[in-house]
C-alpha cells in the first residue's frame, strides 16, 4: 500500500524524505513561527507607523507669527509699495 511504500522512505531517509513533515512535536514550529513572524511584523509596523503620523501631526508647521514692527516701518513699507506700482 502508499502507506507502507512511505514508511519505508522515511525509516531509510528520515522524517525529511516528505514533502510535509508530520505536524507533531518539534515539526509544528516550522508552520506556526512564519505565522507569528508575519503577525508580528504586521503589528510592529502598524505601531510604528501609528507612531510617526501621530508625531507628525504634533509637529505640523504653523504659520509664522507676523513681527511686530514699528508703526512708522510698516507705514514707510506701504507707501514705497504704492509708489513702485
Amino acid at each position: 500500500t502508499e502507506e507502507e511504500i512511505v514508511g519505508h522512505y522515511v525509516s531509510l531517509y528520515g522524517e525529511r524524505i516528505l514533502s510535509q513533515p508530520p505536524e507533531t512535536g518539534f515539526n509544528r514550529l516550522a508552520v506556526i513561527v512564519p505565522v507569528l513572524t508575519v503577525v508580528g511584523g504586521t503589528l510592529v509596523v502598524g505601531a510604528l507607523l501609528r507612531r510617526q503620523k501621530s508625531r507628525a501631526a504634533a509637529t505640523a508647521p504653523r504659520a509664522p507669527a507676523r513681527p511686530t514692527l514699528d508703526p512708522s516701518i510698516d507705514e514707510r513699507i506701504e507707501r514705497e509699495i504704492r509708489e513702485e506700482t
